[in-house]
């Protein structure tokens, strides 16, 4: 699967996704419930959309990177 978009902007690289999920303030999107900034929308080219709640996941976060020995949530390349 590839992504496409993200909240209904077209994703162009990975640093452009990690710019899109921290943003303060979600993208107008398209898909119904999309306005809602509790949800993250993930949309991949063969038509899946998938949904997660915004304060889960980033709760999950950290105790996903700390069971899987990952230092941090993305590299230092994406942090400029």
């Amino acid at each position: 699967m590839i992504l496409h978009a993200f909240n209904g902007v077209k994703v162009l690289n990975l640093k452009h996704l990690k710019s899109l999920l921290y943003a303060v303030a979600p993208a107008a999107v398209d898909v119904s419930e999309a306005a809602s900034s509790d949800k993250l929308f993930f949309e991949f080219t063969n038509g899946m959309i998938l949904v997660l709640d915004r304060q889960s996941a980033l709760e999950a976060q950290h105790e996903l990177c700390a069971q899987h020995f990952i230092p941090s949530s993305f590299s230092v390349d994406l942090s400029a």
